[in-house]
């Protein structure tokens, strides 16, 4: 059954949801463009997120991400770990595809090094496709939420998404960002 318009329903997963709250997680930023066998790994989650949009936070920490990866050439991934809501609201483009392998290696790392159950990484095997005020997204969608996704949103119908800002990957001026999503609201 669609849901009307001004009707709340957030979806969630609670594995994801404890863990988050549990370690606390810090701003998550991913960049995936080129993986280096044996890479290093830099923590930077000591900066407070942006609240509101995913081209806030790329605006925002593209400049502290590009320092990370200057200042230490053999590091090409940042891990940080931060949930956070849109809060504008995000259109859904209706289009899939299976998460790129660099992406879920990233995950991978992210989930190694906060504790995460490992199974979680099972759960995000698929991205969608998500329009934020003209800047195209691909998000990967927690399992638990495909279903709804798929039966109870439309294209380009607005969402609010509940995200995990994962970490920044990549070489020079290139990064790729990764945001995951955990939990939806159709507005």
């Amino acid at each position: 059954m669609k849901q009307r318009s001004g009707e709340a329903l957030a979806v969630t997963h609670l594995g994801l949801t404890k863990a988050i709250v549990r370690r606390r997680f810090l701003p998550a930023v991913f960049c995936g463009i080129v993986f280096w066998p044996g890479a290093a790994i830099s923590q930077a989650g000591q900066d407070p997120v942006p609240s509101g949009s995913i081209a806030a936070i790329v605006s925002e920490k593209t400049d502290h991400v590009l320092q990370v990866f200057a200042a230490e050439p053999q590091k090409r991934i940042v891990l940080m770990g931060s949930s956070f809501q849109s809060l504008r609201p995000i259109q859904y483009m209706d289009s899939v595809r299976a998460t790129p392998p660099e992406r879920l290696d990233l995950i991978r790392r992210w989930v190694r090094t906060y504790g995460i159950e490992p199974a979680i990484l099972d759960e995000f095997q698929s991205e969608y496709l998500f329009r934020e005020d003209g800047l195209a997204v691909w998000l990967p969608v927690q399992s638990p939420l495909i279903h709804y996704l798929e039966t109870e949103v439309s294209r380009d119908d607005a969402v609010k998404l509940y995200l995990v800002w994962v970490g920044a990957r990549g070489a020079g001026p290139e990064i790729d960002w990764l945001f995951v999503v955990y939990g939806m609201q159709k507005e």
